[in-house]
This record gives structure tokens, C-alpha cells and sequence, in this order.
């Protein structure tokens, strides 16, 4: 049950994390959660290591033994026995080992979470990825076009002899730059749509509109973290080890408790006859000697482990919280100042009409695309961070 309700909460989690996506990006990963070959993968193998686990509470096969004793010195007939036993661990042991099984497949299921995680927040940094490279090529495809226009009036300048040959040649290096830079892009384009088909199971992936959602202030960290505790499988697969110790401390004490044996027994001689039940009790002296100490020394260890798992996660959390709430203040900041700059448009109307030099127009323009360059760049680590911050709402 508990697997089931693991699977459950990956799926509300999964619905809930979507709150605020694109949906285009929500498309994706739907598709890549349903087709994505690692997770089929581990899912079937989920499903063999949890019936593994079932066979360990099952009892031992029962045994039959048989004497016929037909040899030897006697005055009697010959001696036939025949015994049928059953051999199991202490009641108990069972309903505890029960609950051990129970917990080894919460794990399961959680470790399920997190690859499923993992390869969920890849295909979404992916996309982000994918979608400020759709917005530079934009921007690029524009930026060529002005380039060409710039050239092909220069050219005309020279050829009229109105323009110089300094400004004739940066011009032309500038437009073909442009479409160095472009060609580029569409590569790195091309590399993206690959990796996401290649999470999506090799099957391709209808991707009409690639945008992300406007960009947001995350909640207060705590709120944050509480959330985290109780829903982020990286830290819940701690916690969920440290409950299997103290279940196995539990089950160590149930195996100190006796063995049982009951079965039925037939015995025979010389048209005479003996049959009955049979029982038996194992003396626990050696077995179970120190392993209840052992278990609770693992259990020691693996609340130390949680302990520092958590605190270092928290640490992380922490610091990448801050960094984006400090890149955010200075995106606002920076996209406030980018709208008053001059537009790439209207440093081109200004060339066009004689207003700016060739080389003013040049350094202006390579100014506000670098600050243009620079803002993307800050909303890409934005989006990636919050990302990795959220991963736990996928």
C-alpha cells in the first residue's frame, strides 16, 4: 500500500508542480514521463525487487522424510518410518518482517520519485535551455537582417564613393558574422530538440510555441523547505532509511524468540504401528546472539546520516535561494534600464538617416546588444535555478 501511495503522491505532485508552467512545457513532460525508457526501466524492475521482497515472509517448504531399514540383526520385522514437518519463525516474526517488506518498497517507490525527478528536471532545464535559444534566434535573425541592410548601404556608399573602405569591410566581416552567429544557434537549437527527444523515449515531440512563464519572486525559504521535508524524495529516502532501521530493530528482537516445528509421524514394525503429531522448539542461545545491538548501531548511523543529509541539503537550498533572489533584484533592475536604451530599430532609423556614423552606429548597437545579451543570460540562471529550487513540485 505504501508504493501505491508513493506512485499517488508522485502523480498530485506532478499536477501541482505544473502550476505556473508554460504549457508547452507541461506537454513535455507528460510525454516524457509516459515514454522515457530509464523510467520503464526501473518501474519493471520496482515491480520484481517488490515481489522479491514478498517471498521473505513466506514459510520455509515443509519436508517429508521416509526410513526403511530392511538390514541388519533383528528378530523383528523390518522398521519403516515416515515424517512429515513443518518448520516457521515465531508468530511474531512475521507481522514484523511484514512491516520491514512494507517500508523496503516505500523505498522503492521513492527511489522511483527520485530518478523520475531527476529526469523530469533535466527535461525542464532542457527546455529552458531551448527556449532562450529561441528567443536569441530571434533576436539574431533581426540582427542580421539590420546587418545586411547596413551593408548593402554601404556598399552602394563605396561604390558611389561616399563611404570609406574601413567602414565598407566592418560592415561586411559584421554581416557575415551575424550569420556565423545565427547558424550557431540553430546547431545548438537542433542539440537541445535531440536531447529531449532522446528523454522522450527516441519518439519526437510536437513543440509548436517554446516559452517559459513570466518570470516570478519565489516564496519565503522556509515555506520553501517545509514543502521540501515533506515532499522532496532526495530528502525523504533518508528518512525513509532511518524508519527501516528501527523496523529492522524490531524484527532482530522478534528472531530471538524460539523456532517452531510441528509435523506428523509414522512409525512401523512387523504389522505393528505408531503415529502422532510431533512438535519442537529451537533453543535461541548462538543465532540471534548481538544482532539486535547491530541494528540499533545501524540505526545510530543513519539518524547521524539524515541529520547531515538534510543539513547539507538545506545549506545548498539555502545558498541557491539567495542567489536568485539576488539575481532577481538585479534582473528587475537591469530589464528597467534595457527598455529606456535605444532600440536596435531606432539606432538603424538613425543611421539610415545620416544621424550617426557608421562607427557610432557600430558602437552603439554592439552596446545594447551586449546588454541585451547580458539580461537573457540572467533570465536563463533565474529560470534554471528556480528550477532546481522547485524540482520536489514536479
Amino acid at each position: 500500500m505504501k508504493t501505491k501511495y508513493v506512485f499517488a503522491c508522485c502523480g498530485y505532485f506532478f499536477a501541482m508542480g505544473l502550476f505556473g508552467q508554460s504549457p508547452g512545457l507541461q506537454e513535455v513532460l507528460r510525454s516524457i514521463e509516459q515514454n522515457n525508457t530509464g523510467l520503464q526501466a526501473l518501474a519493471s524492475q520496482m515491480e520484481g525487487e517488490s515481489l522479491a521482497l514478498k517471498s521473505e515472509n513466506n514459510l520455509p517448504d515443509p519436508e517429508i522424510t521416509g526410513y526403511y531399514l530392511p538390514w541388519g540383526n533383528h528378530s523383528t520385522g523390518n522398521y519403516s518410518e515416515v515424517e512429515l514437518s513443518q518448520s516457521m519463525d515465531f508468530p511474531t516474526v512475521y507481522g514484523k518482517r511484514g512491516q520491514w517488506i512494507e517500508q523496503q518498497k516505500n523505498l522503492l517507490g521513492l527511489h522511483y520519485a527520485l530518478e523520475r525527478q531527476n529526469i523530469l528536471l533535466k527535461a525542464q532545464k532542457t527546455y529552458i535551455e531551448l527556449s532562450i535559444l529561441d528567443r536569441k534566434i530571434g533576436h539574431e535573425s533581426e540582427r542580421y537582417k539590420q546587418a545586411k541592410t547596413v551593408y548593402e548601404q554601404l556598399s552602394k556608399s563605396f561604390e558611389a564613393g561616399e563611404a570609406g573602405i574601413l567602414d565598407f569591410n566592418k560592415a561586411k566581416l559584421v554581416w557575415m558574422g551575424k550569420r556565423f552567429v545565427l547558424d550557431q544557434l540553430e546547431q545548438q537549437r537542433q542539440s537541445q530538440l535531440a536531447k529531449l527527444q532522446w528523454l522522450n523515449g527516441d519518439l519526437p515531440l510536437k513543440l509548436e510555441a517554446v516559452s517559459m512563464p513570466p518570470m516570478a519572486a519565489l516564496p519565503q525559504f522556509e515555506t520553501l523547505w517545509v514543502n521540501k521535508l515533506q515532499n522532496d524524495p532526495e530528502l525523504l529516502i533518508p528518512q525513509g532509511k532511518e524508519d527501516l532501521a528501527q523496523r529492522s530493530i524490531a524484527l532482530a528482537k522478534a528472531k530471538s524468540l524460539p523456532k517452531l516445528s510441528l509435523g506428523y509421524n509414522y512409525q512401523g514394525v512387523q504389522g505393528e504401528n505408531h503415529s502422532g503429531l510431533l512438535g519442537g522448539l529451537s533453543i535461541p542461545l548462538w543465532n540471534s546472539k548481538n544482532k539486535v545491538k547491530s541494528e540499533k548501531m545501524k540505526w545510530e548511523s543513519q539518524k547521524v546520516t539524515t541529520q547531515h543529509n538534510e543539513s547539507n541539503l538545506k545549506l545548498t537550498a539555502q545558498t541557491a535561494y539567495d542567489r536568485y533572489m539576488v539575481l532577481y533584484t538585479k534582473w528587475e533592475a537591469y530589464t528597467e534600464s534595457l527598455l529606456s536604451l535605444n532600440s536596435e530599430a531606432l539606432l538603424l532609423k538613425a543611421y539610415a538617416l545620416g544621424e550617426l556614423s557608421y562607427l557610432q552606429y557600430h558602437q552603439e548597437i554592439q552596446f545594447y546588444q551586449q546588454a541585451q545579451e547580458k539580461q537573457l543570460q540572467m533570465e536563463k540562471e533565474l529560470h534554471l535555478t528556480r528550477a532546481q529550487l522547485l524540482k520536489h513540485q514536479l
